[in-house]
């Protein structure tokens, strides 16, 4: 491996005049290697397992405040995302290395699962609510009402959709958009 080291002193002023002096060490194409520090768990499965359960909850409580701010209309649903952004956050994530990778895909399957909990018809939350409905009424929904909630819940679920894929290229514009200003002017 090669690599070029570089120690430079660099001058400057502010804009009162006052003058700066200091010495630079930049490097090229070159990283030190040292271990990873390892700490001593008695039971690392055990560990996994707390440490997972934490971080499962801390998402959880994340999306569920997120949740809230949309219901209360502190949050707008320009910030509704779609599979473009999920691909940028993703990519974005795993340039930042293998543990921000697996801890953003672990945040955004719990996002999907959540959702898939509301009750809306179509998702398993809507399922849910139909089974706890049938359970208290003790007969099951008329099948006339199950088929126009359904419709409904599909309506909803398509208009998510075209939201979040409105918003995600509306964002990519907004991306090319700049870069095409910053190279054009």
């Amino acid at each position: 491996m090669q690599g070029m080291f570089q120690l430079r002193k660099e001058e400057w002023s502010d804009e009162y005049g006052q003058h700066y002096e200091r010495y630079v060490f930049r490097t090229t194409h070159w990283s030190p290697y040292a271990p990873d520090v390892t700490v001593p768990e008695p039971s690392p499965l055990l560990h996994a397992a707390r440490r997972s359960l934490e971080e499962t909850w801390r998402s959880v409580r994340l999306t569920a405040l997120t949740f809230e701010a949309f219901l209360r209309g502190r949050l707008s649903l320009s910030s509704v995302s779609g599979p473009i952004t999920i691909y940028d956050i993703a990519g974005r994530a795993g340039a930042k290395g293998r543990a921000s990778f697996v801890w953003t895909m672990a945040f955004i399957s719990i996002n999907i699962g959540l959702v898939n909990l509301l009750p809306i018809p179509v998702l398993d939350g809507g399922h849910l609510f139909f089974m706890g409905v049938e359970a208290i009424q003790r007969r099951p929904l008329p099948l006339r009402v199950r088929e126009v909630a359904s419709l409904i819940g599909m309506c909803v679920l398509i208009l998510f959709m075209l939201l979040a894929f409105k918003n995600d290229v509306a964002r990519r514009w907004d991306v090319i958009a700049g870069q095409m200003h910053d190279i054009f002017g």
